[in-house]
């Protein structure tokens, strides 16, 4: 688990967009997508629904 990842899940859940995020943190998205990936991996479980007809990004309860 990397501390960096971590500071891009709490962005994550305040902005709920990956591309904000990345922007914020001057990354790519797909660098954004593969941390929260990583940490979904380590706890065993899922952060996010990504909603990707509507656009939207749910957090989990146990995101929460």
């Amino acid at each position: 688990m990397k501390l960096t990842d971590l500071k891009y899940y709490q962005t994550l859940v305040k902005y709920k967009n990956f591309s904000q995020v990345a922007a914020k943190f001057n990354v790519s998205q797909p660098t954004i997508t593969m941390a929260i990936q990583r940490l979904e991996k380590d706890f065993g479980t899922s952060f996010f629904v990504r909603d990707h007809v509507h656009k939207q990004l749910h957090i989990t309860p146990t995101g929460k």
